[in-house]
């Protein structure tokens, strides 16, 4: 069962046993109301979606209802809603990328990397793209987000491990990173999502990831925290026995880190990662074996989406 629909049952749930002015019940009916009109306005939104977007706007509309906001975590349902906006805006640029406004950078092994100057921090954002022609995109997205795995054979990792926040039950990653001498390692912690979709009803892998703060987790002596961090991923099939892929990237590592050395690392650092990846995708089944677990299930498809192109 996804994040979205066991919080859409917590909704439900609350409001209908524990409202705490006794108006749960008008509360429902409101939030019926709503997804009517949700509906109504966008059929192919699926029915969490319309829950979640339903229960903020009550939210927004009645203030009076504090104590159960905080209860059933409203910054979460809105990480929720905000990560759909996300996928709804990138996924179909595995297919199609947007790169209005975006420099070239480099080419290798297939894939192309553009980037864009961010005047606020001098650092850029990097649009990768292109297609892997020996890698199943099921194996693929599986091997990205196996968390287990991904120690096994990214040899960068210093620490990976799942967190939560006390507060308000927001599950994430904490990430250590070796970085070469003489830097400091850097460290993340960060949200992430993985949705099946269809665009233009070809099966599509999205991943998306975002910092966060995570109290119960401080920054480490000698580690420089990372929390300006995203990353959205897409995979699907090429049409033949490859994948085609898509990343939108961005990283601010802080510290004194001269440009040049940046410029660097995006340069080399792609192609190092997709041969890693190539080569743990097709070691993936004989791990599964060898330790007696289970491939990372994807979950169902939740959303589809139709392009212009297709329309």
């Amino acid at each position: 069962m996804s994040t979205t629909v066991r919080l859409c049952r917590l909704i439900l749930r609350e409001l209908k046993e524990a409202a705490p002015d006794g108006h749960g019940g008008t509360a429902w009916r409101y939030i019926c109301s709503r997804m009517r009109e949700s509906k109504s306005a966008n059929p192919d939104t699926t029915e969490d979606v319309r829950v979640l977007k339903a229960y903020l706007h009550y939210i927004e509309s009645c203030r009076a209802h504090k104590e159960l906001l905080e209860r059933i975590h409203f910054e979460r349902a809105a990480r929720i809603l905000s990560t759909y906006d996300d996928i709804i805006k990138i996924a179909p640029e595995v297919v199609n990328p947007v790169l209005d406004g975006w420099e070239f950078f480099v080419e290798s092994m297939g894939v192309q990397i553009h980037r864009k100057y961010r005047e606020a921090s001098g650092l850029y954002d990097y649009k990768i793209h292109g297609v892997m022609a020996d890698l199943d995109p099921k194996l693929c997205a599986q091997v990205y987000v196996d968390w287990d795995y991904r120690k096994v054979w990214d040899t960068y990792v210093l620490d990976l491990h799942p967190i939560k926040h006390e507060a308000t039950g927001l599950e994430g990653l904490y990430w250590a990173v070796d970085y070469p001498w003489p830097m400091s390692d850097r460290d993340y912690t960060f949200v992430r999502d993985m949705r099946m979709v269809e665009i233009d009803g070809v099966p599509t892998c999205v991943c998306v990831a975002k910092s966060a703060v995570f109290p119960n987790e401080p920054e480490k002596e000698g580690i420089v925290r990372v929390d300006d961090f995203q990353q959205a991923c897409v995979l699907q099939s090429d049409g033949k026995t490859g994948s085609r892929a898509f990343m939108l990237y961005y990283d601010n590592p802080k510290g004194m880190i001269p440009t040049w050395l940046i410029n660097w690392g995006a340069q080399t650092g792609v192609p190092q990662f997709l041969d890693m990846m190539r080569k743990a995708v097709f070691g993936y089944e004989k791990w599964l074996k060898d330790t007696g677990r289970e491939a990372v299930k994807p979950p169902e498809v939740s959303l589809k989406i139709t392009t212009t192109k297709s329309s």
